[in-house]
């Protein structure tokens, strides 16, 4: 199983996060070695986001393995056949899609929830109206003048917001 490494690409945006530094003073004999060390660098540093964007899902994988697996892919010593590798993977990419969806419906749900709990809420405070779709707004200050018709087209100053701030 051949695998294409684009560092400029791939690793670009993790290099732009701060990193505290190991050892500020760091040797690297020429501009090969240190382009190596700065390639390992933002991959370490994007395995590990990866790692904890995959906690968030429930999904503790063990950074000792995943070292030891690119440590035997340098080394030629894989434990798995490319075959088997490529069905973990499968697999783990379905697993991370699937806890992905959970995660997003429970968060819709409670949102929802939370939504519904705030609408019932602010429903209940002076000057509030619910329209016949449901939405639940407050006049703050009324216009002056006709009301306009289904066929006017109107301005309207407009303030929305998710947590009354």
């Amino acid at each position: 199983m051949a695998v294409a490494l684009h560092a400029p690409i791939t690793f670009a945006a993790e290099a732009a996060k701060p990193a505290t530094t190991a050892d500020s003073k760091a040797a690297f004999k020429n501009d090969d070695q240190k382009s190596a060390y700065a390639l390992g660098a933002s991959l370490g540093r994007y395995m590990e986001n990866s790692l904890k964007e995959q906690e968030k899902l429930g999904i503790k994988l063990d950074k000792d393995q995943l070292i030891a697996g690119v440590q035997d892919a340098f080394a030629d010593k894989s434990k798995l056949s490319d075959q088997e590798i490529e069905q973990t993977l499968q697999a783990f990419e379905a697993r991370v899609k699937s806890s992905a969806q959970a995660k997003m419906e429970k968060d819709a749900a409670d949102n929802e929830a939370k939504g519904k709990e705030y609408r019932e809420k602010f429903a209940k405070e002076k000057g509030v109206k619910t329209s016949s779709t449901g939405l639940v707004y407050q006049v703050v200050e009324a216009g002056k003048g006709e009301a306009p018709k289904d066929s006017d087209t109107v301005v309207v100053n407009y303030k929305g917001y998710a947590d009354r701030r």
